[in-house]
C-alpha cells in the first residue's frame, strides 16, 4: 500500500529515498524532524504542516516493520524550506 501527501506543485531540490524519521511524543507539525538517508546520515528539517499527519504515522510504525519503505522530497528556495512531499510505502 502507497500513501503520499502533497503540499503544492513544487519540484524538490532532493529527495531522500529509503529515509527514517524520529519524531518525539512532544513533536509538532510545524518543528523539525530528524530524518537520516540510507547511508546513516541525518538532517534536521522543517515539516510542513499538509504532511506532517503521513509523516508521524510513518515514523511510529517504522520500528515494528509496518513501514516498510519512507521518501521525502525537500523543497529550499524563496519562503518555503522544508519536507513537502511525503510518500509511505505500507506493509501489506
Amino acid at each position: 500500500m502507497y500513501e503520499e501527501a502533497t503540499v503544492r506543485n513544487t519540484t524538490p531540490t532532493l529527495t531522500i529515498d529509503f529515509a527514517a524519521a524520529t519524531v518525539g511524543d512532544d513533536w509538532m507539525p510545524h518543528h523539525t524532524v530528524e530524518i537520516a538517508d540510507e547511508d546513516g546520515e541525518t538532517s534536521q528539517l522543517r515539516v510542513h504542516p499538509g504532511v506532517s499527519a503521513a509523516l508521524r504515522r510513518a515514523a511510529l510504525l517504522q520500528p515494528s516493520g509496518l513501514c516498510s519503505r519512507l521518501r521525502v522530497d525537500v523543497h529550499e528556495g524563496g519562503e518555503h524550506v522544508g519536507l513537502e512531499i511525503v510518500g509511505v510505502y505500507w506493509e501489506g
